[in-house]
């Protein structure tokens, strides 16, 4: 999930170079003793740009870390990973785990005015389903009943989506599936406006029923995005702040400056060297966090395409990577990995050895795989040099250099070819495109499946918007994926997955190489900040200490409590 960087805001590169070597500044301070108030924007920034704020369409990370706070969920991940009801004021499964039944609950709105009720929570969910919509993440409610016939056409309308009442909606499973309360917390299942469900896709307004919103003319592409503090949420006081604004495609250095003048409250995108100098500095010591490492990245190979249709080459890119030398790139900020699953992700197993550096392995796979290689000589490895896709100005580039080494040690040649975010996505998720890119996956919800599904499984596969971009498929991890699904047992569903990683391990769609743990920052008067193991951050909470102008906070006796 590469995001490609543009300076921004006149910003130009002579102020960038002159504050590479600056004193670091001390962070602003918050007033003493202030109580919690309501009031005051909260300025972020990120390297990319927001692509879409339709929460159906939704792949990227970034987009749905945005999207997470103007959609709420039926049920949605709170701090600790665990599910916790959001719309939903309660949420039933059936003895034999195929019927999950939703209670609303009472008097909540969505931003347009309209009510949160039954039947709009049931269209907006077929909209999601429909194929019209163009969603990639519909196979994960491919139990609900009636779903091949709703999305070939055969029936208007869901089978397994039943009204029950105003708030109460039923889910109909044709088989137990563990996976599916997990997958009711991602942001393409979430409900959104009535009125947003009018007019063509391209004419989709953003609009749902979460703690911020987004009103018109808040979103300048390419430039900047604001969220407005959503009056009608049922957890009142929350949210605290006014409003959330994000500047878009701003580079690392610049903010870095924008940071330190305060300009910018909170900051995950530090350049190594600046993270280091922030970390080394005691005057910021209670003001930073790690995020949880929920994220893999790694080497892609299309298992479709030559050299890397064929499982030796696949395994001496494996195992001819130094993952120390990656992560030695960013020491501050990453660690060498080697396996399928973060070590935040759920169904981690530290335990299980998976792909390992191991040159006279390498060697030995090209040997099998009819293309032998004498580093003495530099003579044999496969003839052709391979085009390698990656987003320029990200740590791809630079790591792509490392990558070139040492697959050079062994006799495959690649060249890197720089390209921007939306062509590194639009290219690499066409079939047939690319042999080789740098790949990774965010934890989407906190179960195994997520790490596998979309990555690795057959029906993830499409000619132009594949999610599975190495396009490998495998009968056998098919079948255990599936047997994942019904599985109620914990431990004999540990050692499915178990069992599926080794598969992935061993086949080497993707050579795993670094597991990032971005480094955030805040300043002195950003309280209650909390970093989120799937939405980046969760800014329900958060206020500014910075003012005496802002107003007390009115508390709400009995409103529902924020989860942590």
């Amino acid at each position: 999930m590469g995001i490609a960087s543009r300076v921004r805001f006149g910003l130009g590169a002579v102020l960038a170079l002159a504050a590479c070597d600056r004193p670091l500044g001390p962070p602003f301070p918050g007033l003493e003793g202030a109580e919690v108030v309501r009031g005051g924007t909260l300025e972020l920034a990120m390297l990319g740009d927001v692509r879409s704020l339709d929460p159906a369409i939704m792949a990227s990370g970034v987009d749905a870390s945005i999207a997470s706070s103007i959609y709420a969920g039926l049920v949605d991940v709170d701090a600790k990973g665990t599910i916790t009801p959001v719309l939903a004021e309660r949420v039933d499964m059936s003895e034999e785990g195929t019927v999950l039944r939703v209670t609303l609950r009472p008097g909540l709105h969505f931003h347009d005015g309209s009510p949160v009720d039954a039947t709009s929570v049931a269209a907006s969910f077929q909209r999601f389903l429909a194929p019209a919509t163009g969603s990639t993440s519909t196979s994960l409610f491919a139990k609900l009943r009636g779903f091949d016939a709703f999305r070939n056409g055969s029936t208007k309308a869901l089978s397994g989506l039943v009204v029950e009442g105003p708030l109460s909606l039923r889910f109909e499973l044709t088989e137990y599936d563990a996976t599916f309360l997990p997958s009711l917390t991602l942001v393409q299942a979430r409900p959104v406006c009535p009125s947003s469900l009018a007019g063509s896709h391209d004419e989709f307004v953003p609009c749902g029923a979460g703690p911020f919103r987004l009103q018109r003319g808040d979103w300048r592409r390419g430039e900047s995005l604001t969220l407005t503090r959503f009056d009608g949420w049922f957890r009142r006081p929350y949210p605290l702040l006014d409003a959330v604004r994000w500047r878009l495609q701003v580079s690392s250095r610049s903010q870095e400056i924008l940071f330190d003048r305060g300009e910018l409250h909170v900051t995950r995108d530090l350049m190594a060297h600046d993270a280091r100098r922030y970390l080394a500095d005691a005057r910021w010591a209670s003001l930073r966090e790690r995020e949880a490492a929920t994220t893999f990245w790694g080497e892609g190979m299309n298992v479709e395409l030559a050299p890397f249709d064929n499982v030796e080459v696949r395994r001496a890119v494996a195992s001819a990577i130094d993952r120390t030398l990656v992560a030695a790139l960013d020491p501050v900020r990453l660690r060498a990995a080697s396996g399928p699953i973060p070590p935040g992700g759920a169904g981690y197993d530290p335990s299980l050895v998976c792909q390992t550096f191991d040159r006279s392995a390498a060697l030995e796979h090209m040997r099998r795989a009819g293309f032998p290689y004498d580093p003495a000589t530099g003579r044999g490895g496969i003839p052709k040099p391979i085009p390698y896709l990656a987003t320029a100005r990200t740590f791809a580039e630079r790591s792509s250099q490392v990558l070139q080494a040492q697959l050079a040690a062994i006799g495959i040649r690649i060249v890197p070819r720089l390209v921007s975010y939306t062509s590194y996505l639009a290219a690499t998720h066409r079939r047939g495109a690319v042999a080789m890119a740098p790949t990774g996956w965010a934890q989407d919800f906190p179960d195994p499946s997520n790490f596998f599904d979309s990555l690795y499984r057959s029906d993830a596969i499409d000619d132009l918007d594949s999610v599975n971009t190495s396009f490998f498929s495998s009968h056998d991890l098919d079948e255990l994926s599936e047997n994942a699904h019904r599985e109620r047992d914990p431990g004999r569903r540990k050692e499915l997955f178990v069992r599926a990683q080794r598969i992935v391990c061993d086949d080497a769609p993707i050579a795993f190489t670094h597991v990032p743990e971005a480094v955030v920052l805040h300043h002195g008067f950003v309280r209650d900040y909390a970093t989120h193991p799937v939405w980046i951050q969760d800014l329900e909470r958060t206020w500014l200490a910075r003012s005496s102008a802002t107003l007390p906070l009115p508390m709400v006796p009995g409103a529902p409590e924020v989860p942590r």
